[in-house]
């Protein structure tokens, strides 16, 4: 598991004073700002404030994205409850349909209800076909009746 936010920020501080004691040393003995890159002790102090700073930086992209991930999981779980009180309060089974579903079924020509009686009688329902058989049924023996 990584380090917090709060102890990278420490470490962060500690890194920059001891640079800027090397800094300080550096000037103290006249050598331009310019040439601090010559020195070797400066080049890993420097260096180990760039790490840190990435550090930071990374730490506070995973902390946007859970923070996204917390919001995401809060809205589906809204979404999910909407969803089943719906189911209960009368649509049971169909899906309700999203709003631009219901509007291009609206724009698209509507057929007139049938009425139940005239659909009885002018087509019967159709019954199940049987299924093939496959072998011809063999005549059953007759019982002996000499």
């Amino acid at each position: 598991m990584g380090t917090s936010r709060r102890i990278t920020e420490s470490q962060l501080e500690r890194a920059k004073s001891e640079l800027a004691v090397r800094v300080k040393t550096l000037q103290e003995k006249g050598i331009d700002s310019k040439k601090f890159k010559s020195d070797p002790h400066w080049r890993m102090l420097d260096a180990h404030v760039r790490q840190i700073g990435a550090r930071l930086r990374k730490i506070a992209e995973v902390e946007t994205v859970n923070e996204e991930i917390a919001k995401l999981k809060v809205e589906r779980l809204a979404q999910i409850a909407a969803e089943k009180a719906e189911r209960k309060s009368g649509t049971a089974g169909k899906k309700a349909k999203p709003e631009k579903e219901k509007a291009a079924a609206k724009g698209k020509k509507e057929k007139a209800p049938k009425d139940k009686a005239a659909a009885a009688t002018a087509a019967p329902p159709k019954e199940k076909a049987a299924p093939p058989k496959e072998k011809a049924a063999k005549p059953k023996k007759e019982a002996k009746e000499e």
